[in-house]
């Protein structure tokens, strides 16, 4: 059978189209045209493109493919000859006959995202409001993707109102007039009722009421970007929408008035739920949904510490005796077995030298306990000390058994804030407002203080733990972990088997100085292709790492030694002819 015979076959051809496909552009992120998947974006447009021109017979549902998912409205108007992409705007007329072959292309776009319209000259939105006088713009258009409120969205937001609209994702700038808001949310609010699908991204300020999300109960998803506080009536309303199956929501602080010991039935429809803000309010949230069949479950702390809360804006700046891991039992009781998917990440930029999680393996023994049947697992700590030891890693080797991805990582993304002002009227008050919050002094002696308890010495997972932990899992696929000891001597030949068993992805976070980096032994059929992105200039900055120069009285100091781990990937990968798996620093 020839190719125009097995292409003319409608399910192959719809598997071939939808490879080539874009598909949806991803909720609530703006990707940067240098990013990896702005550019697979463009480069499958340009795909459809040259097949909708070389193959005749695949050139009609090629250009539906292509225009299916539009990722700039700028895109669609140069469709247009009289448009001028450098100039923004239409430098000449068109004619009638080029507006109908337009129109050829704008009923098969299903998807827009606005992209940089504001910046589009005015006229455009009048001449093309003169020529849909009787027919919508995007007839078939089914989910609008950056739509700002504000000013200048005014004048083209009824250009892309359509009964067919499903899903919309709306952004609200920070510097928008209350004013502007309402009358720009008033202009699409008659659609809103038709809607399964609503992001919303409020700048302006923390209010909630913007768009009143918590009365449209016919929605399935919805993604509530910026900082809320939600009442207990909209939080009742919100677990009775019989429908909704994916609910992310960023909490600016606890429910007030909430009774923790009610139990309560909601969201039963409620699949995938992603919460951020503070523990003590994520926590709250979750009690909520206790019963729901969620299958996947993320969750941001963004304060671990009250120190960390007043450093960034919060009005109280004691810090909080709270265990982190107490406070993550409530949440861990709530899940059901039901659960698949769990991702966690911890923020804290406090100035003091603590271990949060002092105890790794209380971490994730209340996880398994509540949810044995997850698939992946992720934590990541964010600006903080984690500390994975080895038998905590052990303990996990009976856990989770249909694990396909582990990970967990320590990373730093911002630099520590600065230090307060200091004067001596700031120090003064400072001083003051403490003594105030401290009340009367009382003779230690007559209060006695339990001594802090001293954590355990850590050891990083070794070599044969990470191996024995492979071996129990024998669907894992990616494993990332903060630490690994490399110093051990196992059996080579045993822990190669191992690891060579379906592993294709295994990062490290930090190594020991002075430690061989890697051992080829170890990892006999990796892919080492993914160390082409090397930065050799990088490499210069892990003086030391084999014992060379460096800080001399601290040769144990754990240390990101990414770019040295690539460089001997990159010359390992030079000596290897095929392989099947990767492995990568992170």
């Amino acid at each position: 059978m020839d190719a125009a015979h097995i292409l003319a076959d409608p399910r192959i051809r719809a598997a071939v189209l939808g490879h080539l496909s874009p598909g949806p552009y991803p909720d609530g992120q703006d990707l940067t045209l240098d990013s990896p998947e702005a550019k697979q974006r463009h480069e499958s447009h340009r795909a459809l493109g040259r097949l909708a021109v070389v193959c005749r017979s695949l050139s009609g549902a090629a250009l539906d493919a292509l225009w299916q998912h539009v990722d700039d409205v700028s895109s669609l108007l140069r469709a247009l000859a009289a448009f001028d992409p450098t100039r923004r705007m239409f430098t000449s007329t068109f004619t009638e006959a080029e507006w109908i072959r337009f129109r050829t292309y704008t009923s098969r776009v299903r998807e827009l995202r606005l992209g940089d319209a504001a910046s589009l000259h005015p006229s455009v939105w009048v001449i093309l409001t003169r020529w849909c006088l009787r027919e919508p713009f995007l007839p078939r258009l089914e989910r609008l993707v950056g739509l700002n409120v504000d000013a200048s969205s005014m004048a083209y937001t009824m250009l892309f109102a359509s009964e067919t609209l499903r899903s919309i994702s709306l952004h609200v700038p920070r510097d928008t007039e209350k004013q502007v808001v309402s009358m720009a949310i008033q202009t699409i609010a008659p659609y809103f009722d038709s809607l399964s699908s609503l992001v919303v991204n409020d700048q302006a300020s923390k209010r909630t009421d913007a768009v009143q999300f918590w009365t449209l109960p016919q929605l399935k998803t919805l993604r509530v970007l910026h900082k809320v506080t939600l009442d207990v009536q909209q939080l009742q309303a919100l677990a009775a929408f019989p429908h909704l199956r994916v609910l992310d929501i960023a909490l600016n602080k606890k429910i007030p008035h909430i009774d923790k010991q009610e139990t309560h039935s909601g969201f039963l429809s409620l699949r995938e739920l992603a919460l951020s803000g503070p523990l003590d309010a994520i926590r709250d949230f979750v009690l909520w949904t206790a019963g729901a069949p969620l299958e996947s479950m993320a969750i941001d702390v963004t304060y671990l510490c009250e120190e960390d809360r007043a450093t960034y804006g919060y009005s109280y700046g004691y810090r909080s005796s709270v265990n982190p891991t107490r406070s993550l039992e409530p949440i861990y009781a709530a899940l059901t077995p039901s659960l698949r998917h769990f991702r966690a990440i911890f923020r804290c930029h406090c100035t003091a030298e603590v271990r949060h999680f002092p105890d790794s393996r209380e971490l994730f023994s209340g996880l398994h306990r509540a949810a044995p049947a997850l698939q992946t697992v992720s934590f990541v700590f964010q600006d903080m000390v984690f500390l994975l030891g080895d038998d905590a890693l052990s303990a996990l080797t009976d856990a989770w058994p249909d694990l396909t991805e582990l990970e967990i990582a320590t990373r730093k993304d911002r630099p520590p804030p600065p230090a307060p002002v200091s004067s001596p009227r700031i120090d003064y008050m400072a001083e003051e407002l403490a003594r105030c919050r401290r009340g009367p002094r009382i003779p230690i002696e007559a209060y006695p203080i339990r001594a802090p308890k001293t954590p355990p010495p850590h050891v990083p997972p070794t070599i044969e733990t990470v191996a024995l932990f492979a071996r129990a899992h024998p669907r894992l696929t990616r494993l990332v972990l903060p630490l690994f000891d490399l110093s051990a001597r196992p059996d080579v030949v045993s822990v190669s088997r191992d690891i060579g068993h379906g592993l294709r992805e295994l990062g490290i976070g930090a190594l020991k100085r002075g430690v061989p980096l890697f051992r080829h032994a170890l990892f006999p059929r990796l892919d080492l292709t993914g160390a082409e992105d090397l930065i050799p200039g990088d490499a210069g900055s892990t003086a030391g790492a084999d014992g060379g120069s460096g800080p001399s009285t601290d040769e144990e100091k754990l240390c990101d030694r990414s770019a040295e781990l690539r460089l001997v990937l990159r010359a390992l990968q030079e000596g290897r002819a095929s392989a099947l798996r990767s492995l990568h620093a992170v």
